[in-house]
């Protein structure tokens, strides 16, 4: 992902407390979700809140996958009083978890069709949610949920599907 890709950071918003306004932003190149003092005491100052890897999907417009599961409802508290202690706390949640990059190869699961079970990675000109031999919605093998399914289930919250087993 390049410096000029728009995904390569990610804008989360604005909280606000005592000690002044601060941004959140995912850098896709690291990994690191990196908070920016705006104004305050320590404007222009930068703090790294935690790592969260890049989804891995083959689409780079969609990286922030991982980033977006670990901070659904952000979008709710975001510029509010309290902000910062709800993604704090959002943070704590995923202390001793160790997220990864999703695998995104995806299968043809339909038993009878000449490409079943024919892993396709994410990064081949082949993939595709649907299977071209039998037009079955292919399968992400490590979870066995539709492409499409799997994006819909982490932006509505649910990061363990991108926890290390």
């Amino acid at each position: 992902m390049s410096a000029q890709d728009p995904r390569s950071e990610v804008d989360f918003g604005v909280w606000h407390d005592d000690r002044g306004s601060v941004r959140a932003v995912w850098q896709a190149h690291s990994g690191q979700l990196v908070a920016i003092a705006l104004t305050g005491p320590h404007a222009g100052q930068s703090a790294v809140l935690g790592l969260l890897p890049p989804s891995g999907h083959p689409d780079p417009r969609r990286s922030a996958l991982i980033a977006e599961a670990v901070l659904a409802g952000w979008a709710q508290h975001s510029g509010r009083p309290a902000s910062r202690a709800w993604l704090q706390n959002r943070l704590d949640a995923l202390a001793g978890v160790r997220l990864e990059t999703i695998d995104w190869t995806v299968a043809c699961p339909i038993p009878g069709c000449p490409r079943h079970a024919e892993a396709i990675s994410p990064h081949s000109g082949e993939w595709d949610e649907t299977c071209e031999r039998c037009l079955a919605a292919r399968l992400v093998v490590a979870q066995r949920l539709s492409p499409s399914r799997l994006e819909a289930l982490l932006r509505g919250g649910v990061w363990q599907l991108a926890e290390h087993s």
